[in-house]
């Protein structure tokens, strides 16, 4: 298995490994001692949280999460990009933008605290604060500012020159 995309590193020395097509793993940071395979769709993007390890998308365009309670089934989000932040993680899948908890990942759950229309074209990025997030979504030449709280589009900024448009 070769390394593809960014590696993730705890602060339990850990280092979690994506690997493209491939089941991405987990090493010992200190000494590179294998520790264990994370069940996953494959895909090149990671993400951790202290709810879940993420990891996707796969050939059916789905993440999956990893719930770090031991006893937990894997989620399966139907996303391509995914955010996570002010105990929320959000996913959008080209049509749908959802917010779900993180608490209720960490229990194995997959249950969305919201969800809206949302025709993502581009990439997605967490900012704000806990009590204001927001969600900064390109969509081409236009790039949507939206509450991370419900979903609602806040503001929305065009770029004057649609070859300047936000790419992934």
């Amino acid at each position: 298995k070769s390394p593809q995309g960014y590696l993730l590193s705890t602060g339990d020395n850990m280092l979690y490994v994506p690997t493209g097509r491939a089941t991405p793993f987990a090493v010992r940071s200190d000494n590179g001692e294998f520790v264990a395979e994370l069940p996953s769709p494959g895909g090149s993007f990671c993400m951790l949280t202290k709810e879940a390890f993420f990891s996707g998308p796969g050939n059916d365009g789905t993440v999956q999460a990893r719930p770090s309670a031991t006893d937990a089934k894997m989620l399966t989000f139907a996303g391509r990009m995914m955010v996570a932040g002010a105990q929320r993680v959000w996913s959008a899948n080209g049509k749908q933008l959802t917010c779900v908890e993180a608490a209720t990942l960490q229990k194995g759950e997959l249950t969305p605290q919201w969800s809206v229309a949302c025709p993502l074209k581009g990439t997605m990025i967490g900012a704000g604060t806990s009590e204001k997030p927001l969600l900064f979504i390109a969509q081409g030449a236009k790039i949507e500012i939206r509450s991370g709280s419900d979903g609602t589009i806040v503001n929305e900024l065009s770029l004057p020159n649609v070859d300047d448009a936000v790419k992934y």
